[in-house]
């Protein structure tokens, strides 16, 4: 089979806004597996943040926020009110 190079002058930044969020977590993987990232666990979290996931700890409580942001709409006002207090806390 023959094979066909193209040589694509493309923007960098152009590429990374036509991506979704699924391609740039496999990008974030390529780059990290082939050694240009620490290699740091990286997921996609609340509002396309992406944040370095360390340890258990804070995995469990990234998945805790996300839990909690899907129960907004089920939670009474109150429960609502009370994590806004914890949120302002600190």
């Amino acid at each position: 089979m023959p094979y066909i190079v193209l040589d694509v002058d493309i923007d960098i930044d152009q590429f990374i806004d036509s991506c979704s969020r699924r391609d740039i977590k496999n990008l974030i993987e390529y780059l990290r597996e082939d050694g240009h990232l620490p290699d740091v666990e990286v997921k996609m979290v609340i509002d396309n943040i992406a944040e370095p996931i360390r340890n258990v700890h804070d995995e469990e409580w990234y998945d805790v926020l996300k839990k909690l942001a899907g129960l907004r709409l089920q939670m009474s006002l109150e429960d609502i009110e009370t994590v806004k207090q914890i949120v302002k806390k600190y």
